[in-house]
């Protein structure tokens, strides 16, 4: 007959969790406890000898069950529940929650690239500014771009404001900002210190959103500080600086984009930028695109704007190599 197995109380069974995590883990829980519940489980843990591996296991698997159910989940919780896996189990942890001590962590950054710009700024919308502005700084300017039109119109300008001042975060303050996260996408990874923002960043960022938008905040941000202002400006590169550059440059540029692109892009372009276009090609290219742009059609102002927005990306990105530069021999930094 097999024996009957113990019956523990629920602070005994807290003792024994605590057992099997060890004398370094439980003094930090300890520190987090009122006093009185650390006397009481102090003495279980005093008056416990020799609990059967069995009786353990039982308490752990109890403890695992109630945090599922729960969707129990503190700071370093996991941590903690595969601790107690491993050292109370051994090997057998595997098989209790395989998902738990083998999971391979999942960049929430990461999965936000493939969620719709709407979602995001739905799910960011009653955040702290500051917290929005570490998160898009996380997703980086093309997807940030994407996000920022869908924001409230005060929280998209504080949300810009604040990551021209986002540098250096703190390791604590990523952890709370991931902890949000987490509980919509996955458990994170994080390092200790990441540099983020700054004014390179939103320059970035405002050259992907749209022009009314970018002009809307930059007006803003000039109000308040005309310095800071300036500076991003400085920084950025719209479609009308390409009157900057100098012939080599856009040679090199008619290289690299698609006719359509350009043909879209030039429907509502200045005649100095079309011009500047229309020199730099042969007679026979330049005239061609001439007579489309006179037969082309009404189009969308978005279509025409994304195509400003693609040249303008394959701009920055020529300068970032080293191919093309401004006419007057000045560098986007």
């Amino acid at each position: 007959m097999p024996e009957k197995r113990r019956k523990f109380s629920r602070l005994e069974k807290v003792a024994i969790l605590l057992l099997a995590l060890g004398e370094d883990i439980t003094a930090e829980v300890f520190k987090r406890l009122p006093p009185k519940m650390v006397r009481q489980i102090a003495r279980h843990m005093a008056e416990l000898s020799n609990v059967p591996a069995s009786d353990v296991e039982a308490v752990v698997e109890e403890f695992l069950k109630f945090a599922e159910e729960q969707k129990f989940i503190v700071k370093g919780g996991e941590d903690i529940a595969r601790n107690i896996l491993l050292k109370a189990l051994g090997d057998k942890a595997k098989d209790i929650a395989p998902d738990l001590v083998i999971k391979e962590k999942i960049d929430p950054f990461r999965a936000l690239q493939k969620v719709h710009p709407r979602f995001i700024a739905d799910m960011l919308k009653n955040e702290h500014p500051q917290a929005v502005a570490f998160i898009l700084a996380k997703l980086g300017p093309e997807k940030a771009s994407q996000v920022l039109p869908y924001l409230p119109e005060k929280l998209r300008f504080d949300v810009v404001r604040r990551m021209v001042k986002l540098e250096n975060v703190s390791h604590i303050a990523i952890q709370e900002i991931e902890e949000t996260l987490r509980q919509q996408l996955s458990k994170v990874e994080v390092s200790s210190q990441e540099i983020l923002g700054g004014v390179k960043m939103v320059a970035d960022l405002l050259n992907l959103t749209d022009r009314e938008i970018t002009e809307d905040i930059l007006s803003k941000i000039e109000q308040e500080n005309p310095e800071l202002a300036e500076e991003i400006r400085d920084k950025m590169f719209v479609f009308d600086d390409i009157v900057m550059l100098d012939d080599k440059s856009i040679q090199t540029l008619l290289r690299e984009i698609p006719n359509d692109v350009l043909l879209l892009a030039l429907k509502t372009a200045s005649d100095e930028i079309k011009e500047k276009f229309f020199k730099n090609m042969s007679s026979r290219a330049a005239e061609m695109l001439k007579e489309d742009l006179e037969t082309m059609g009404p189009v969308k102002v978005s279509e025409v704007e994304n195509a400003q927005k693609e040249i303008v990306k394959t701009i920055r990105r020529l300068m970032a190599e080293g191919k093309i530069a401004l006419g007057k021999g000045e560098e986007l930094v």
